[in-house]
């Protein structure tokens, strides 16, 4: 049996709008926790200076 969740997100990716917005959102997700990981780094780099 599927949750509620499962159902919706199927019925999201078989819309074509939809479908696109929800690849956009976890594109952008991606691009911000990159940027994340690179700020933390530098920011560690900082501290040895």
């Amino acid at each position: 049996m599927e949750t509620s969740l499962s159902m919706w997100f199927l019925a999201a990716a078989h819309s074509g709008a939809t479908a696109e917005r929800l690849w956009l959102l976890g594109g952008m997700a991606v691009a911000l926790t990159g940027a994340g990981v690179v700020a933390l780094a530098a920011a560690r780099g900082r501290r040895g200076d």
